[in-house]
């Protein structure tokens, strides 16, 4: 997740070097590239995108099964006030959820996890959006049908 936080960095400091045109869309395009690549050079995959779903879906009691968070975070706004709100739930996720990412954990670890907080998710809304038994063979989390 190291990675990912410092791309994340690079990109807020100088967005049209990375992305061209300030959108959120390219952003979380750019994150889901940027996070493969990582995987396929490292092997070790991050689940940024994976785990922020997440993170949105509990802080506002949001099932999003068809739903981006990239597309949640646009609502209503203009580009630079969903990128600015973005970087500022980023912020917040990675200080409240610091201790599921760090870089030892392995891909067991990440399943509990997610499995974790798909249950914490089920009792904010009432239903059970992610099972491990759903989840696909990279780790990743379908959004439901």
């Amino acid at each position: 997740m190291e990675n990912i936080k410092k791309a994340l960095k690079e990109i807020k400091n100088r967005p049209a070097l990375y992305i061209g045109n300030l959108s959120l869309e390219r952003l979380s395009l750019y994150l889901a590239g940027y996070e493969h690549a990582c995987d396929k050079l490292t092997n070790r995959r991050a689940y940024f995108d994976s785990y922020f779903q997440l993170y949105v879906q509990i802080k506002y009691k949001l099932n999003l099964y068809n739903k981006h968070w990239s597309k949640f975070l646009s609502e209503g706004k203009t580009e630079e006030q969903a990128i600015d709100f973005f970087y500022s739930l980023v912020e917040e996720m990675f200080c409240e959820w610091e201790d599921y990412f760090h870089e030892d954990r392995t891909y067991d670890d990440t399943l509990k996890t997610f499995s974790l907080l798909s249950d914490e998710l089920d009792l904010l809304t009432g239903e059970l959006p992610i099972l491990k038994e759903n989840l696909t063979g990279d780790g990743s989390i379908p959004l439901k049908k």
